[in-house]
């Protein structure tokens, strides 16, 4: 008889699972309930959108911040790192803007897809640290984990036509190649998920276990780049489950982190993490996001006036100068959010204090 295995939490489990492992398979579901016109309609309901981008898009990228600069801990560790990486990478997005503003968005576009990828195979990495299988098994995994995401977006780049991008329209290199491509990157995809879920049925029959959230990342993975770039061709459904599908499982993979590691410390972090202040957490995320893509909206994009309606008084044409410094400057939190997420939750160097949580 199978035992299936839960024992890999970090946090609570019921706020784990609801706030990680079902995401994806919510918002599928949602999806089934929406009628075909709203679907494919391409003007976002304004609340719609303030959910979406300002208030779990942009919003997650300031929970960084809890994990970093709120941390004095880690901030006197790593005070180089954390003073001179921001300057750095300003003066880099300053010159690529410089250059060509399309250059800027295709190589901030082209990091966040990696950005993207990089957290599922981190979520990957916790839900089966406590496995005890093979290299040949941890393999396996990992090149799911990878081929479930990739190869969407490889299908993205040889199918033109798709109804929505990540950031501007043409920020991705894409081209009509040949006619067979889509059809076998969409065979693979599905090989690819045959063949590790082979590998884990003679595992889990010798073994006598499933590890069912380690199964639940790489089906929520497959499920929700499949349906939102591959399957459905619109705009809506995949800012939907790429937002939620990312943002959420961040927010909450940074509240439990929290949670547990500064409970007990300084009067601040205490309240933030407090038993029932999950609000006092998530309110300064929501109000920086909304500050930040007002500014957005009033010096670049001027597409949701309605929204930022108190912005419209600095509401004026920037010359291409004065937005060679504007849009990497307003583009920082989001970049510094990528690069920076690469180091702080490493698992196997404690240098940012993740593995003694576990």
């Amino acid at each position: 008889m199978l035992k299936l295995q839960a024992h890999n939490w970090i946090g609570k489990p019921w706020l784990e699972g609801l706030g990680i492992l079902a995401v994806p398979f919510l918002c599928c579901a949602v999806l089934l309930f929406l009628p075909e016109g709203f679907i494919h309609n391409d003007v976002f309901p304004g609340s719609l959108w303030l959910f979406l981008i300002v208030f779990i898009d942009v919003g997650h990228v300031y929970s960084t911040v809890y994990r970093t600069y709120a941390d004095k801990e880690t901030v006197s560790k790593h005070k180089r790192l954390f003073l001179g990486l921001p300057l750095l990478l300003l003066v880099v997005s300053v010159l690529l803007h410089s250059i060509s503003g399309l250059l800027f968005w295709r190589c901030l576009a082209y990091l966040a897809v990696y950005h993207f990828i990089r957290q599922q195979y981190g979520f990957l990495k916790i839900y089966s640290r406590k496995e005890a299988d093979s290299t040949i098994r941890r393999r396996i995994a990992a090149i799911t984990i990878y081929a479930v995401t990739i190869l969407p977006m490889l299908y993205w780049h040889v199918s033109p036509g798709r109804n929505f991008n990540w950031f501007i329209p043409d920020d991705f290199i894409t081209g009509a190649g040949h006619p067979l491509l889509p059809v076998l990157i969409k065979a693979a995809f599905w090989l690819v998920l045959a063949l590790y879920a082979i590998s884990e049925m003679i595992v889990s029959i010798r073994t006598k276990a499933i590890n069912v959230q380690k199964n639940l990342v790489i089906t929520g993975t497959a499920l929700s780049w499949y349906l939102g770039i591959v399957h459905y061709n619109s705009d809506l459904v995949f800012t939907f489950l790429n937002v939620l599908c990312h943002g959420i499982p961040y927010m909450t993979l940074v509240w439990i982190h929290g949670k547990k590691l500064h409970a007990q410390k300084g009067a601040f972090l205490r309240i933030i993490y407090g038993r029932f202040t999950l609000l006092l957490f998530l309110a300064p995320l929501f109000f920086i996001a909304y500050v930040e893509e007002g500014f957005w909206d009033a010096l670049v994009w001027k597409e949701h006036g309605d929204v930022f309606s108190v912005f419209a008084g600095i509401s004026f044409s920037l010359p291409k100068q004065a937005l060679n410094i504007i849009v990497p400057l307003l583009a920082l939190p989001q970049l510094f959010h990528y690069v920076i997420d690469g180091l702080i939750w490493r698992i196997r160097k404690d240098s940012f204090n993740w593995t003694k949580i576990l």
